[in-house]
């Protein structure tokens, strides 16, 4: 996979035919995930990419959860319209809580590719070892993990840790950009220029409405004033 720079922001060129997972609460969908997906649009190898939002995450409180049918209707919302980007409701219809290697299983009875690439925030990466099967599943899936510009790597083996602690020091080799294990390349890490929004701040709404994709504010409003009604009850 080569990685360089092109119009300021990480380009990277990925095999043909290759899948992208970007899953995540979505809790809500905001400017930041918006500008994410249509940077990975422009990746190299037009890949396909599939927007999965997770029913419950297993390390997300039920209690600041909008509901997963209007999360699916914001993305639905606020998604651009492109015909390599896809959104999929594998987790949404499956009961449970949403485990990503459950996920990527049912997906490969779907999609045929030898060439699976998981996208996921240097946020969620940092408990990336307490996912269920990570070792299985990091070995079987390349990771992609999107840092701000701002907030690029200083300390490598911190950064880098939740995998260090998943696989025997002595057959692993990174540095700034990538991780590699027995020769794998198992995961890279990608500096976008992206805002810095987080979709708690905007539930709380400390965040500024320009970071509100445009077309959702009265759903989203609705579902921010339920959910303050249920927590005042």
């Amino acid at each position: 996979m080569e990685i360089s720079n092109k119009n300021s922001d990480c380009y990277i060129n990925l095999p043909l035919r290759s899948i992208l997972v970007f899953g995540g609460s979505f809790n809500p969908v905001h400017q930041g995930h918006i500008k994410l997906i249509k940077n990975l649009l422009k990746l190299g190898g037009e890949p396909q990419i599939l927007v999965i939002p997770a029913a419950q995450s297993p390390f997300k409180s039920r209690e600041d959860l909008i509901p997963v049918e209007t999360r699916w209707q914001l993305l639905e919302i606020a998604m651009p319209k492109n015909p390599r980007l896809h959104l999929l409701n594998v987790e949404v219809n499956r009961s449970g809580l949403s485990y990503s290697y459950e996920t990527w299983q049912q997906l490969c009875e779907q999609y045929k590719s030898e060439n699976w690439f998981w996208v996921i925030g240097s946020d969620t990466f940092a408990e990336f070892d307490r996912w269920y099967r990570a070792d299985e599943f990091a070995m079987k899936i390349q990771l992609i993990i999107v840092d701000r510009k701002e907030e690029r790597v200083r300390d490598v083996s911190a950064f880098w840790s939740p995998l260090t602690r998943l696989f025997p020091v002595g057959q692993n080799s990174m540095d700034e950009k990538e991780f590699w294990h027995d020769g794998q390349l198992i995961a890279s890490c990608l500096d976008f220029d992206l805002p810095a929004v987080s979709s708690s701040e905007i539930r709380k709404g400390k965040s500024e409405t320009q970071w509100i994709v445009p077309g959702t504010r009265i759903v989203l409003q609705s579902a921010l004033d339920d959910l303050k009604s249920d927590r005042e009850r």
